[in-house]
């Protein structure tokens, strides 16, 4: 362990781990953070109900890289599956909101065959061809695997971070970048936290909703492919295309989702994305926060700079491209190109970000290990 001064910095540097005395070691700041990072990135996921009983950790694993690189995005997600609960919850108000999420999570299936979206089943309840008195909720809390024991102690462990960072700072004490960087991660986790309260969580199996009496299931599914604007075959007739080389019937996640009556309005998508691209922003302005920190060399600092300006930009502008992408008459191959460039630095920026939080923990001020 040295001590050094970083040129144009007159503070004090200490190189390198240091161990537990007296005052705080890199380890204490490490314990304390890595958990609160976990909590973040893992236990707040709630991915949809997977496929013929597969599991959802794959879906998991795609939400925690989406919340490492792009947690406003996470959010956005998060306010989307709220709004659609919503609206499930407004058509059918003897539901619950654990049902509700559930049909927003693609958890139903007509009889046990038809795989239906949430607008699916507001279309069946408008047309009388499933009753909304529904007895799903014990199914559906059976079925969740969401531990609340895990989720409050994480809660407790994440408030107990804040409290010592607020004091911290109450005693003009700096905080690491790791500190600084997993504040910033707790502010969007706990908000969509909040958001999933009442969504089922890691369910791999899906309900049957059952027709009402003397309804044939021909005329429910065409129903739906008449909302989905789709023309659908018959299930049991069923024939192969040669062009596809399977059935003409095409997936339910290859239909758009639903606008107005049947889907989202474009104020609730503006909301959604409002609230997104105003999470990216704070996201990128708390990592400015640690403009002046020290870091091991002047080059880390200054990436540290340029990729907190760039988190604060692309990702905002690469939401608010793909909103205006249906309205650019003609959109050519240069617009995908350049969503994919401003995505690709995106997220360049995000990830130096991270793995500096860590890697900056060789070289921290003297004032970062004191104690209150």
């Amino acid at each position: 362990m040295a001590t050094y001064s970083l040129p144009n910095q007159t503070t004090p540097c200490i190189r390198w781990f240091v161990p537990v005395t007296d005052t705080r070691g890199t380890f204490d700041i490490i314990q304390t953070c890595v958990p609160v990072l976990l909590f973040c990135f893992w236990t707040v996921q709630h991915p949809d109900v997977g496929k013929d009983g597969q599991s959802t950790h794959f879906g998991k694993l795609y939400l925690a890289c989406l919340t490492i690189f792009a947690p406003e995005v996470a959010f956005v997600q998060a306010v989307d599956v709220f709004i659609k609960a919503r609206h499930m919850h407004h058509v059918c108000p003897k539901w619950s909101m654990d049902e509700c999420f559930y049909a927003a999570m693609h958890g139903f299936t007509l009889e046990g065959k038809e795989r239906l979206a949430w607008e699916d089943i507001v279309v069946l309840v408008e047309k009388g061809y499933i009753g909304q008195e529904r007895t799903n909720l014990a199914q559906i809390r059976d079925k969740s695997k969401s531990d609340w024991i895990v989720k409050l102690l994480a809660i407790a462990q994440t408030s107990s971070f804040i409290w010592d960072c607020i004091t911290r700072v109450r005693h003009r004490l700096p905080l690491s970048t790791l500190e600084l960087g997993t504040i910033g991660y707790v502010v969007i986790a706990f908000a969509v936290c909040l958001i999933y309260l009442r969504k089922p969580q890691d369910v791999a199996t899906t309900i049957p909703i059952h027709l009402l009496h003397g309804i044939p299931y021909q005329h429910a599914t065409q129903v739906i492919s008449d909302r989905r604007g789709v023309q659908r075959k018959d299930p049991e007739k069923v024939t192969s295309s040669p062009l596809l080389e399977g059935p003409t019937r095409v997936p339910l996640s290859a239909i758009p989702p639903a606008r107005g009556r049947y889907g989202l309005t474009h104020w609730e998508l503006l909301f959604a994305r409002t609230s997104g691209i105003a999470m990216g922003v704070q996201f990128g302005i708390w990592h400015c926060l640690a403009w002046n920190h020290s870091f091991p060399t002047a080059a880390e600092q200054q990436l540290w700079h340029v990729c907190a300006l760039l988190s604060i930009v692309l990702l905002p502008l690469w939401v608010v491209g793909i909103a205006a992408r249906p309205y650019i008459k003609g959109a050519a191959t240069w617009y995908k190109v350049l969503l994919g460039l401003d995505l690709f630095i995106c997220v360049f920026a995000r990830g130096f970000l991270l793995v500096e939080m860590f890697i900056g923990l060789r070289c921290l001020s003297l004032e970062m290990y004191e104690t209150m």
